[in-house]
């Protein structure tokens, strides 16, 4: 049986399924981080600044070539001096899934890839490898991949909540230097994101 829509935010349906994943204990799927990271990008994204979610990153791990320019080319990314692209461990294309979402951010200013980890640095060969796909993309050739000092999650479900925090940070706060998100919030204030990406939605919904 289909599923009834709630929201359609951009190019993202949230469905019922998706909500339910807002509750404690949960692991956010590739629907609610795609839904947020569109959130940011149409609500106080600087103009040379870019988010790119889950959905167009998976594509990396797979493309080569003029594959890789049709898909990324229209993102423009050599023109932007910041790139923030979620980083998932599932290495399956034909299915949605994983289990560790990290954030891999890029500041031209230094020539530099962050990766901001919640879990250890869990993902940091996967986001090596991305960063390494991306370089080109950015027009960039002598570039530093920097393992960045993160917030840690407290569980094993809070690693979406603390990627979009982290990407809500750097959006809204800007800093000159990134390393400074290693205090920009607590384990508490990430509980309370979920509750506050709901009440998002039921905002959005009602208009």
């Amino acid at each position: 049986m289909p599923q009834t829509p709630i929201l359609t935010y951009s190019d993202t349906t949230l469905y019922a399924a998706d909500l339910k994943l807002l509750e404690n204990g949960n692991w956010l799927n590739d629907n609610l981080i795609n839904f947020y990271f569109e959130y940011l990008t149409s609500n106080g994204c600087p103009p040379d600044t870019i988010l790119i979610g889950p959905s167009v990153i998976y594509s990396l791990n797979f493309l080569e070539g003029e594959d890789l320019v049709e898909v990324f080319g229209p993102h423009n990314l050599s023109k932007k001096s910041v790139l923030l692209v979620p980083i998932n461990d599932n290495d399956d294309f034909d299915r949605p899934g994983g289990t560790h979402w990290s954030l891999l951010a890029f500041q031209r200013s230094n020539v530099r890839f962050y990766h901001f980890d919640s879990y250890n640095n869990l993902n940091e060969a996967i986001a090596r490898k991305l960063a390494s796909k991306l370089a080109p993309l950015l027009h960039v050739k002598n570039w530093d991949f920097v393992r960045a000092p993160s917030p840690q999650q407290r569980n094993g479900y809070d690693c979406g909540v603390h990627v979009i925090s982290m990407a809500e940070y750097l959006i809204r706060q800007q800093p000159s230097d990134f390393l400074a998100l290693q205090h920009a919030f607590s384990c508490d204030e990430v509980t309370k994101k979920r509750t506050d990406v709901r009440s998002l939605i039921d905002s959005l919904v009602i208009r």
